[in-house]
């Protein structure tokens, strides 16, 4: 040391010495070392203001910088014990602290290398150092955004000492490139009403992946308030699934929700692993649910009574392949009796019941149940139905299969019934004709032998059957078929000969009234529809308001009711000049033919040949609008619910 040194000489050559040898030790990743040096020389600076390892709570420089207004939170008089309102721009006390955060940072300490960061804004916040390291360490903590914020505010205050300052570039530069880099975040960015709305568009299954995203959108769709009415409706669809559903995890999905949910739902059972034990884990935790819907579309599965506090349910649907037991239904209508608005059973357990009935006979009141569906999937079990008309009053459609129906008092009926189907092995008593079809019947689908009951005769009633197929034998139903002129959906399925009152009875009265839009005759009743040739010409059959029609056998009639299937298809959409919809199922109809009727003003024709249809042919009818399916009419009146798409059964 020279002779006559001052001290402050002596200091200011001790704390560069410090400052060179701790970049020493940090190029050679002596981290321990480099951090010791560095720190001596903060603490030997002339300013007196020691080295810190916490902020100064009077400014708090990260939510000001968030905020806009770190300009206004630097000016702040310090009351702690920061003392954050004096300044330094010595540059050996910046750059000491400066490495001092760098150390940390290879450290992997980014929360104590922010502080220092921190820190040297609060001393030099006109030196574009601090707002540079506190924005490469939020960079590390994945917190891009407010980088940004930090050279924002970092180039606002610079600016306004000295707007040539030779580090602005620099801080626009790196402002510029973490821009580039960073990803839209839509959860962070929109409105919470539109998050939810893209959420409940992309379905249940997506946001539960999505909280695989990152830990910001998994607090963001588990903690916010609004976003927990998505977990209120959890519906597991049918797709191919990894495994079976966990416990755990329908416990923590309703959690989610705060034990609200309101709806759930499972399309493949047995995809999912979903059994009577889970069932029981959603009922128990699920207090207020209010919609439950199981399918099983291949394999069976077994629901059994649970012994347990049962949901008051607006809607039940068991799909085929679900077993519900009589004891089941029992246990949850009468929970939800006040409540139930539909009951949809499409597989009733008809195994040891030993009344032969697989539904109770005492129901209670259901004020409310709008929609009933009941089926023994494939199987025909037996249903008293007075009872259960005398506590449904108001109930709006009704849809069976395969049970055979007992009326106890055939003065009973529904008065409000507008949509009626009574499928593949349902029988009745000629009295439940007017029970069951009400001057209110807006929709009618009848299949099989239930068809010729309703009129009045059966196989088993030989001689008046034979009578009327002869046309020596008038109609005697209790059906007033006058209720039909009101009937917008008609479909009958009924492959046998049918008398010469068919036509009449059933399709006349919505043909003259001018209301039905859709009808489908499976098999088309020849023998009623004589043309020109062979009889005189049904005039009434026909109609401007008619938009769907669905007929078949057409083929077989060929050479007996009528001479070429193909023209007289061609004449008999003619007499429907508001046709959209046409199924003519497996009929053998040329692609000329499908031309014509295309030309005629036919937008969708469903044709199962059994064959792909000639491309030539659909490419031609897509130019002119219209399409040929070759596949099923799901959306058909007479469709079975639970076997069409789901898009096709009611939306939920």
């Amino acid at each position: 040391m020279a002779p006559g040194s001052s001290v402050e000489d002596r200091r200011r050559e001790r704390i560069a010495q410090s400052l060179e040898n701790g970049k020493l030790h940090y190029s050679l990743g002596e981290l321990g070392k480099a951090a010791a040096c560095f720190k001596r020389a903060i603490n030997a600076c002339a300013c007196g203001m020691q080295l810190r390892d916490t902020v100064c709570i009077c400014k708090n420089i990260l939510d000001a910088i968030e905020d806009g207004n770190l300009e206004d939170a630097l000016k702040k008089k310090c009351i702690c014990s920061a003392k954050s309102t004096r300044h330094c721009y010595d540059p050996h006390h910046m750059n000491a602290l400066n490495y001092l955060a760098a150390v940390c940072e290879k450290q992997e300490k980014l929360d104590q290398a922010s502080i220092h960061g921190q820190n040297l804004i609060t001393i030099a916040p006109y030196e574009a150092k601090g707002y540079l390291r506190l924005a490469k360490v939020l960079r590390l903590q994945t917190e891009a955004s407010l980088a940004i914020a930090t050279y924002q505010e970092g180039i606002y205050i610079i600016s306004q000492k000295d707007k040539y300052d030779g580090s602005l570039p620099t801080m626009h530069q790196m402002m510029t490139r973490v821009k580039k880099s960073i990803r839209f975040d839509f959860v962070q960015r929109l409105p919470i009403e539109i998050s939810t709305a893209i959420f409940e568009l992309a379905g249940f299954r997506a946001t539960c992946r999505c909280l695989r995203v990152s830990t910001t959108w998994k607090k963001y769709l588990t903690n916010t308030g609004e976003m927990k009415r998505l977990w209120q409706v959890q519906a597991f669809r049918a797709w191919k699934p990894k495994g079976p559903i966990k416990t755990q995890a329908l416990v923590k999905y309703v959690a989610y929700a705060d034990k609200h949910v309101t709806h759930f739902s499972v399309e493949t059972c047995t995809e999912f692993k979903f059994d009577m034990q889970k069932l029981a884990v959603v009922f128990q935790a699920c207090r207020t649910l209010e919609n439950l819907k199981l399918r099983v579309p291949c394999y069976p599965s077994n629901i059994l009574p649970i012994s347990i506090r049962y949901p008051q349910l607006r809607r039940l649907y068991l799909g085929l392949g679900v077993k519900a037991t009589r004891a089941f239904v029992e246990a949850i209508v009468q929970a939800s009796a006040e409540t139930l608005e539909e009951l949809s059973i499409f597989d009733i357990d008809s195994n040891n019941v030993a009344d032969g009935e697989v539904m109770p006979r005492e129901w209670p009141r259901m004020e409310n149940l709008k929609t009933l569906r009941l089926s023994a999937g494939g199987r025909q079990c037996q249903l008293t139905l007075s009872g259960l008309m005398v506590n449904t009053p108001n109930v709006e459609e009704v849809w069976f299969e395969g049970l055979a129906l007992f009326f106890l008092n055939e003065h009973t009926g529904w008065k409000n019934v507008k949509k009626l189907y009574l499928g593949e092995g349902v029988s009745i008593p000629v009295i439940a004709g007017g029970a069951l079809i009400s001057p209110s019947i807006r929709e009618l689908h009848l299949a099989g032998g239930v068809v010729l009951q309703l009129c009045g005769f059966s196989r088993a009633n030989h001689n008046a059957y034979t009578a009327w197929l002869h046309g020596t034998h008038p109609i005697h139903s209790s059906v007033n078929f006058a209720n039909l002129a009101q009937l917008e959906k008609l479909s009958l399925r009924y492959l046998g000969p049918v008398g010469p009152g068919y036509l009449d009875s059933w399709v006349k009265p919505s043909m003259e009234s001018g209301t039905i839009r859709e009808l489908e005759l499976k098999n088309f009743p020849f023998s009623n529809f004589p043309d020109d040739q062979d009889g005189e010409e049904i005039t009434w059959f026909t109609s401007n308001k008619l938009t769907h029609l669905g007929i078949t056998g057409l083929t077989q009639e060929v050479g007996f009711a009528i001479n070429s299937a193909e023209d007289w298809l061609v004449d008999f959409v003619a007499r429907f000049p508001s046709l959209k919809g046409l199924d003519i199922g497996q009929e053998l109809i040329s692609d000329a033919t499908l031309g014509t009727i295309i030309k005629m003003g036919v937008r969708t024709i469903f044709h199962r040949h059994g064959r792909f249809q000639d491309d030539e042919l659909v490419a031609w009818a897509a130019r002119q609008g219209s399409t040929i399916v070759d596949g099923p009419n799901f959306w058909s009146v007479s469709q079975h619910p639970d076997r069409c798409p789901p898009s096709t059964r009611g939306g939920w």
